[in-house]
């Protein structure tokens, strides 16, 4: 159980590497980079291969072009990198796609007696939920005097409407990470709430925008959705954005509908 849902997990996590690597590569210079010389002294070229035919320009790139060099290794590591992501995600995809059935779940489902014996402490959550949940992960490290409100699990988070969604996420058994990293392009990120969908283990981000009434806090707002467009983390398919401000605080209904509509 608990292998499966990882293989989901990380099958989601390689798709959006695998948007970042392709973005990247679109952005690196042309041509690739050729190394020669000791282990003391090093020369570097761009060769750059003629598309209509088999002639190459050759390069040579001096130390002020430092930067030109380290573009065009990183590309050749995209390039690598992009190859293994696709022969991943193809593998997991093959493997995911077929009719996985589990003959614990149904019992603990089927026969409440047995399952109020064993699993009285998961409440709604399922095994694999409860173990995803359950598993270390890199939280924000960044100003953690701010985290001052508790929830019902135990944890501090930033604010009160915060806390009230991590109340109905988990009244309603959908498991969550709170300020769970996220790596997209060169960006190390925290999103409120990392979702895990139970019926399909699809991952959504949950993000609460809480003042709004601030014009740079909208700035980084806008750079913060922009960023996730780039990437693939698009509203109304794996994004849910809630937002107030001082005169139009957070209306709770909105967040009922809105896990209702995406993630039960």
């Amino acid at each position: 159980m608990f292998k499966i849902q990882y293989l989901y997990k990380e099958l989601d996590l390689l798709r959006q590497e695998l948007i970042s690597v392709s973005n990247n590569l679109q952005n690196s210079p042309e041509g690739y980079l050729k190394c020669c010389g000791t282990k003391n002294f090093h020369q570097y070229y761009q060769v750059i291969q003629n598309p209509t035919s088999k002639e190459k320009k050759i390069i040579y790139l001096k130390k002020s072009q430092n930067q030109l060099i380290t573009d065009l290794a990183k590309k050749r590591y995209y390039i690598y990198r992009k190859n293994e992501l696709v022969r991943d995600i193809k593998a997991l995809d093959k493997l995911l796609s077929k009719k996985l059935t589990y003959r614990s779940e149904k019992l603990l489902d089927s026969n409440p007696l047995i399952s109020n014996i064993i699993l009285p402490e998961l409440n709604s959550l399922s095994i694999s939920d409860k173990s995803w949940v359950s598993q270390p992960y890199p939280k924000n490290p960044n100003f953690p005097e701010h985290l001052t409100v508790l929830t019902p699990t135990g944890e501090y988070v930033r604010s009160k409407s915060e806390a009230y969604i991590a109340k109905r996420l988990l009244e309603t058994g959908i498991p969550y990470r709170y300020e769970c990293e996220l790596i997209l392009e060169q960006f190390t990120i925290y999103p409120d709430f990392t979702v895990r969908r139970p019926q399909d283990r699809k991952i959504f981000y949950f993000e609460h925008f809480g003042k709004m009434d601030d014009p740079d806090y909208q700035k980084k707002v806008k750079w913060k959705l922009d960023l996730y467009a780039r990437n693939g983390i698009l509203p109304f398919y794996n994004l849910i954005c809630t937002y107030e401000d001082k005169d139009h605080p957070l209306d709770f209904q909105d967040v009922d509908k809105l896990i209702k509509a995406f993630l039960s």
